[in-house]
């Protein structure tokens, strides 16, 4: 049957072509080999191909392929009489390899007739050895093999969607030419197809491409049921309804309703565990969810006995391997009870079913908290978390007890998991019946509160589920989040993590026991400076609260705000004030949290850092000194007050225009810029030149220079993930996979001890060649001085070290002692081990024109240092851009540097150290504010140490001459004890910058992250090229939109109906409604 599709399609797309002009180079993409058999036998036009390297069964042989694509190119050339020549799209990668603009070169326009039946993954006629081979190379780190090298040029991914079916990408090559593309099956006819069938044979996303392979190969299948998620789905099944049409298979499609129940589920079903483990008093709450948010605000009472049932009847669908079941997202912004939903279920599992529940949570004390709750309060011994608190020894123990079934629920961070394999922590023999994603917002909130590694949960998640023969079902949980509209977080969750057929709970964000206190201050009231007036306001406030005795949550832009109130209260007011922000320290935020929860604080003063997790249920009054989110957070913020139903609670605001600064600046601090992803591509691909290895391994720390050393892992994460999404949309260019624990560090092992490291540690250690030796030329009368390590370099295996003899203490433990000496001891106790990191500086000039280079362009940036210093004002970054730009014209580099370069010799305006004082050579510009704004920055030389930043650079350049061989310099340098960079690493980020060499860093703190570049010389022209981040383009303008809301709903007067009213019209997407309301065009 399928042979007559196949010489059907092929006439009518070869008599389309026919009437095209001109000459034609037609290329079959994503065909088996059964169908290229039918294509050579079916007309007599013509195959570019010779017949040397495809097989008997019309199979292509790569390896054959690429050792004849000289002569496949010259066939191709002596045939230029021939009108339409077609071909492999294999043949097209090789003659891509190695010819540019080949369609210039063979005067041919280049069509792709796409096998539209798939979608960039195909079934290919590829020995199933080989794919596996090709799988596990792309899929695990390992060194690079010649044979693969030469298949992964051809194919960038493969997916396993069983243990017998693989789905093979390309490396795209249809961006190369201006083709035009041509579906192979036609779909524009196609009449109606929400059709009916009681066939029982489920086809849904997650067995679709299996399904779709059988029908393919000519499996006979008599009927189906396809289960399509929503319209858009719909779309991309039409070619599998066209070939059932045509097979003559008897099929229905069912378009499944994210919000209306088709089954009904019983709420008291589980109540037996409700009351055993919660209390013989308890009863299930009813929530209110939106009945239909597509068609109306209308909203419904559904009980948790209800949902607990349903993601029961789900979890057991998905253990019964039925492909008709679920995933489920739920929102719920009251908060009370949220966990109930999963934990109930998980029990319910655990104790029938056998079966292990994982919960990902972003917070360790939430974790700790939850588990401690069910141990102590429920009686239930069988939960546990795993995170990097615990020793390896309880890591293993608690593991152990997984595997032999007496713990079944476990909490877990993002970061672990994706760290492990699930067998390795689950067992094989059992069965993973439940993955709850706890705070789910967060894997797409881009910003302050974005953790990369739940951004990397969806590929984990995705791929857990297609090497799986066993299905499991997914819960996202959450308190909030937009669905629809410009924010929308809901979907962008669920396309994230690959949902099957998600059920959609939103619960009904009016609460009706929340009223508004928005004091909006026009500021031509406002008397003295901003700051004061807005300080003078909050303590007010703050006083008030106390002496009224309401518990009252106090949420403030910055530390140095809490500090500010604080001092301001009276001694006997403080007594009753706790306070909470990231930096106060775990056993302190721990007693503030717990006394304020208790009563003893009537007030919490604190930032953003407190909310997420914390369950306390009497808050009457949250406070904004100003807000810094978008109108979600603040929701999200406010909507801690009046857990209690019976009680009414305050959302209470000073406000002023001015107030919208911190969102602004919070924001910028926190966001990527476009330069700073164009200079991540660069350095990519300096790496990928230098180590000619498309498998890279990359410390975090090898880009310090773009991002600092705050946050430095999450930035270059989200900055890698950023660069992903954005230039992976027609295959994968960029392979991004993060590790977790630091395998590679080095030691320098002193003589005198290096017999007994070596007897101790010699298994885990390799001695490894240092040639380190600077010479600081001495000053008049003075010797030089030689800088050399004092004893021998090795470089360790940590992560089996800390297992096999630190196995008592916590990785992050292990980790800060081994940084700061302390790790190792030793029978002479005066000598110790120390932390080297490796540092290669590959020069890209001959070493004395570096030298000339390097002089010349610091002596222009002193010229440009020298003019806003003689100016005596403060000067915008902008004017620093433009200068720059002029200065720099001739060379060879782009002007989007002045950014990176300007921050360089920034001092931390944390420092206050005075500026004539030489703390840092490398730091005399100071920043602030603009005036009297206060939207932008702005900047001023603060002495003239910019002189001398050529002489101590070339100083430094002429110790770290290269090896004259390869043109390296390698040496293994002492790790800084403070943030402050040493000269060293400052020569070489300005040898970057400056494009006079590349550097890399290997063996720091940070865990390395696994590139695998496709595409290498994609990679090369986005970076040398006028590339802008169309993902991070969006984000901005989301962003920008998001604070013209806020803006407008702070300074709207508005009741609490009608403020209530905005909020629900902003979560459900209309966009519309809310401009409309809020003024904004």
């Amino acid at each position: 049957m399928m042979k007559r599709i196949y010489n059907e399609n092929i006439e009518r797309v070869f008599e389309k072509l026919c009437g095209v002009d001109g000459h034609l180079l037609v290329i079959f993409k994503g065909f088996n080999a059964e169908f290229f058999s039918i294509l050579s036998d079916s007309r007599s036009t013509e195959a570019i191909n010779n017949g040397t390297y495809v097989n008997s069964d019309k199979s292509i042989d790569i390896e054959e392929l690429e050792k004849q694509k000289g002569s496949l190119l010259i066939n191709l050339f002596q045939r230029s009489g021939i009108k339409i020549l077609w071909g492999y799209y294999e043949e097209l990668i090789a003659l891509s390899n190695l010819i540019i603009d080949l369609d210039k070169q063979i005067s041919r326009k280049i069509v792709i007739v796409e096998n539209n039946l798939f979608s960039r993954y195909y079934p290919l006629s590829l020995d199933k050895e080989i794919i596996k081979k090709i799988h596990n190379y792309l899929d695990v780190e390992q060194p690079e093999n010649e044979r693969m090298e030469l298949y992964s040029s051809y194919y960038c991914d493969v997916y396993n969607y069983s243990s017998t079916s693989y789905g093979v990408e390309y490396c795209d090559k249809d961006s190369d030419y201006d083709c035009e593309k041509i579906p192979f099956y036609d779909c524009d006819d196609m009449d109606s197809i929400h059709k009916e069938t009681t066939s029982n044979n489920m086809v849904t996303k997650l067995n679709i491409f299996q399904f779709k392979e059988a029908l393919q190969n000519g499996v006979e299948v008599k009927d189906f049921k396809l289960l399509v998620d929503n319209k858009e789905e719909l779309s991309h099944v039409l070619p599998l309804i066209k070939v059932a049409e045509e097979l003559e298979v008897d099929f229905g499609v069912e378009l499944k309703d994210r919000f209306v129940d088709e089954d009904l589920y019983d709420k008291d079903k589980y109540l037996p565990i409700l009351k055993k483990y919660w209390g013989s008093h308890k009863v299930f709450r009813n929530i209110n969810f939106y009945k239909s948010p597509v068609d109306s605000n209308e909203t419904i009472e559904v009980s948790q006995g209800e949902i607990i049932t349903e993601i029961i009847d789900q979890s057991e669908k998905a253990l019964a391997d039925k492909k008709d079941f679920r995933d489920i997202f739920i929102t719920d912004p009251t908060g009370e009870g949220k966990s109930l939903l999963f934990q109930i279920p998980a029990i319910h599992l655990a104790e029938e079913e056998k079966a292990v529940t994982i919960v990902i949570t972003p917070l360790i004390a939430l974790m700790r908290d939850q588990v401690e709750q069910l141990n102590n309060q429920r009686g239930i011994s069988f939960a546990t978390f795993l995170n990097s608190e615990i020793s390896f020894e309880e890591k293993e123990s608690r593991i152990r007890k997984i595997k032999s079934g007496e713990i079944s629920i476990l909490y877990m961070a993002p970061e672990l998991l994706l760290s492990t394999s699930l067998d390795n922590i689950i067992g094989t023999d059992r069965r993973l019946g439940l993955l709850v994603i706890d705070e789910a917002h967060i894997v797409t909130t881009w910003g302050r509160d974005f953790r990369a590694d739940y951004w990397f949960l969806g590929s984990y998640i995705e791929k857990l589920r297609k090497c799986k023969e066993k299905q499991f079902s997914i819960v996202c949980l959450t308190a909030t989040a937009v669905y629809m509209g410009t924010e929308d977080t809901v979907n962008d969750t669920i396309n994230t993590l690959a949902l099957n057929n998600p059920k959609l709970h939103l619960g009904n964000v009016k609460r009706k026991n929340i009223k508004f206190n928005i004091n909006y201050v026009r500021e031509k009231i406002v008397k003295g400076g901003f700051e004061e007036y807005k300080n003078n306001l909050a303590h007010e406030r703050v006083s008030k609260f106390i002496e009224e005795g309401r518990k009252a949550l106090v949420y403030c832009p910055y530390t140095n705000h809490i500090e500010e109130l604080y001092g301001r209260l009276k001694e006997e007011e403080r007594e009753k004030v706790g306070k909470y922000y990231s930096k106060c320290g775990k056993e302190r935020k721990l007693e503030a949290q717990r006394r304020f929860k208790e009563g003893k604080y009537k007030a919490m003063l604190c930032t953003k850092a407190f909310g997420m997790g914390i369950d306390i249920s009497d808050i009457d009054t949250v406070y904004h000194y100003a807000p810094t989110g978008n109108l979600s957070d603040y929701v999200q913020e406010i909507g801690r007050a009046a857990r209690d139903e019976n009680m009414t609670g305050y959302a209470v605001t000073d406000y002023t225009n001015s107030d919208l600064k911190y969102v602004r600046v919070l924001s910028s601090l926190s966001s990527i810029r476009q330069y700073q992803l164009k200079e991540v591509l660069r350095k990519i691909y300096s790496i990928y030149n230098e180590k000619k290895k498309r498998n890279i391994l990359i410390s975090p720390d090898n880009f310090s220079y773009l991002f600092g050393s705050d946050n430095l892992e999450n930035k270059v994460k989200t900055s890698l993930l950023l660069l992903q999404k954005d230039i992976n949309k027609n295959f994968n260019v960029l392979i991004v996979r993060p590790k977790t624990i630091f395998t590679k560090n080095f030691v320098n092992v002193p003589h005198e001890i290096e017999e007994e490291f070596i007897a101790k540690y010699g298994k885990y250690a390799i001695a490894v060649k240092d040639n380190s030796k600077r010479i600081i030329p001495g000053n008049f009368n003075n010797s030089d001085i030689v800088i050399s390590n004092t004893g021998s370099i090795y470089e360790v295996n940590m992560s089996d070290i800390w297992s096999t003899y630190f196995s008592d203490i916590t990785f992050p433990d292990f980790k800060w002692k081994f940084f700061k000496g302390e790790l190792f001891r030793f029978s002479e106790e005066a000598a110790t081990l120390s932390p080297r990191l490796h540092l290669s500086i590959t020069y890209k000039e001959d070493f004395e024109k570096c030298k000339e280079l390097l002089k010349e362009y610091s002596d222009k940036l002193s010229s440009i240092f020298n003019h806003f210093r003689n100016s005596g004002k403060f000067f915008k970054r902008e004017e620093f851009k433009i200068m720059f730009k002029e200065t720099f014209k001739s060379s060879a580099f782009s002007q989007d540097l002045s950014d990176i370069i300007l921050n360089m010799f920034v001092a931390d305006i944390s420092e206050n150290t005075a500026f004539n004082q030489n703390v840092d050579k490398y730091k005399f510009i100071q920043y602030r504010k603009s005036q009297p704004e206060g939207h932008d920055i702005e900047y001023r030389i603060m002495n003239s140490n910019y002189i001398t930043i050529g002489s101590y650079l070339l100083r430094e350049l002429i110790q770290c001459a290269p090896n004259r061989e390869n043109n390296v310099h390698s040496s293994y340098i002492c790790l800084q004890k403070s943030e402050k960079r040493s000269d060293i690493i400052q020569l070489a980020t300005i040898l970057e910058l400056f494009r006079l060499g590349t550097y890399e860093l290997v063996g720091g703190k940070n865990t390395e992250i696994f590139i695998r570049i496709n595409d290498p010389m994609k990679i090369k022209r986005l970076a040398n090229g006028d590339y802008s981040n169309g993902v991070l383009k969006d984000i901005e303008r989301k962003r920008r939109k998001s604070q013209n809301v806020l803006k407008g709903f702070m300074e709207g007067d508005f009741n609490d109906d009608e403020r209530w009213e905005i909020i629900e019209n902003y979560f459900l997407g209309n966009d519309e409604f809310v401009e409309g309301k809020l003024g904004i065009s």
